[in-house]
């Protein structure tokens, strides 16, 4: 089988002995924002630009699966890619308490964002003639929102929503292949949540939960398919999916100065459906990549005035998830990174002697912890290896800032 690997730009640099695939982007936005109706309508009005180029081919190594890929020297691929993409968009918040006194506290908003996309690939595997091809797509994506403000405390929403990764093109594909081009990938999710401050006693507090819930659609994953005899890594539509979950967060502030705060946040996805046998291969039983199915935080923070020496800030703060499936398929050597936790803190003190200065001393990963955090995974491919980032080391520091213009 074979599979490519791309030269690395280095701050987005090109070498003079070796192309590399260093684009070059050009975005434009426009907004246009008022209100109407007595300020009952906020909206707004725009639109978005996007252009990448590469200025000539860029030199590719392809390697054989290994071992077979330490003993064949790499084949030389060039590529030339261009993406085009153009958006108009509108979005307006109607207060509806100010339109009707008996509809007070409600409010509603919508948008919508309306995509073009182009795209084109040319490719040369060895030498001439290259494979060209093009995609274009269009697509209309929207949000609605509903907000109610139950009392001055108590916030509560439901929003529905989607979104779009763009599709594109398989170069090496012939025209003519089930396999070459590939849909854009669309995810759709609702929301509901609540938002509430309180007061227990003589303690403030601070209450958010969410629930949500996505699916999607045309979800993009690479497979090997055999086209015209030989077996290629196509990106393709392979199967959908799910993502729900929860998430709460709270903070309580028991004295003056003093605030204690935690979240957690439940995720569950999976995916629900297999596009073919061939995306079956690598996908069934393999779970979502990078998705922590729990994550919590606790912390605290304490502030305090010191006279002329200034203000006293000192913060803590713990944060620890489960592990995560690093696979993009079932078929990946190194599939999973373990849980982890890491214990931060800091002790400063802000307008020093009255003026806009600022001394911290600060410490990160304070317990130490080694784990890995990232994965480069090169087994299956003519290294034959498997490269790991791990966690930061405990560090000590100080910071030392002055806000100038006070």
């Amino acid at each position: 089988m074979i599979t490519t690997r791309p030269p690395l730009p280095l701050a987005g640099q090109a070498s003079r002995a070796i192309p590399v695939l260093a684009p070059n982007t050009f975005t434009e936005e426009l907004q246009l924002q008022g209100t109407a109706a007595d300020k009952a309508i906020n909206y707004s009005l725009g639109g978005y630009l996007d252009r990448q180029t590469w200025s000539g081919p860029a030199g590719i190594e392809e390697f054989t699966l290994f071992p077979v890929g330490t003993l064949i020297p790499p084949v030389p691929f060039f590529q030339e890619l261009t993406s085009h993409s153009e958006a108009v968009f509108g979005q307006a918040t109607v207060d509806l308490g100010l339109l009707a006194p008996a509809l007070s506290g409600l409010s509603v908003t919508g948008g919508l964002r309306y995509t073009w996309e182009h795209s084109f690939t040319s490719t040369t595997l060895i030498a001439p003639p290259a494979t060209t091809g093009t995609f274009d797509d269009q697509y209309l994506s929207y949000t609605a929102t509903i907000d109610y403000d139950v009392t001055d405390g108590v916030h509560v929403y439901v929003t529905s929503r989607d979104a779009y990764k763009s599709g594109g093109v398989n170069g090496p594909v012939p025209a003519g292949s089930a396999f070459r081009t590939f849909p854009a990938e669309k995810l759709s999710d609702i929301e509901a949540g609540l938002k509430a401050q309180f007061d227990l006693g003589s303690m403030k507090g601070r209450f958010n939960l969410a629930a949500y819930r996505g699916n999607y659609d045309n979800i993009q994953r690479t497979t090997a398919e055999e086209v015209g005899g030989v077996v290629l890594n196509v990106t393709r539509s392979a199967a959908k999916g799910r993502v729900q979950g929860v998430e709460v967060n709270a903070a309580l502030m028991p004295v003056t100065g003093l605030t204690l705060n935690g979240s957690y946040s439940y995720i569950d996805a999976r995916y629900t459906r297999v596009a073919d046998a061939s995306a079956g291969v690598i996908l069934n039983g393999a779970p979502f990549p990078y998705t922590p199915r729990h994550k919590y935080s606790l912390g605290a923070a304490y502030e305090a005035p010191l006279g002329r020496a200034g203000d006293l800030v000192v913060n803590a703060n713990y944060v620890r998830q489960t592990s995560v499936s690093t696979a993009q398929t079932n078929q990946a050597f190194y599939r999973e990174l373990p849980g982890y936790g890491l214990l931060n803190a800091n002790v400063g003190l802000n307008n020093i002697g009255g003026r806009p200065l600022s001394i911290t001393v600060f410490a990160t990963n304070l317990t130490d912890v080694a784990r890995p955090v990232g994965v480069i995974d090169l087994y299956a491919g003519g290294a034959g290896v498997v490269g790991l980032t791990y966690t930061e080391p405990r560090m000590y520091g100080v910071r030392v800032g002055y806000r100038f213009g006070q």
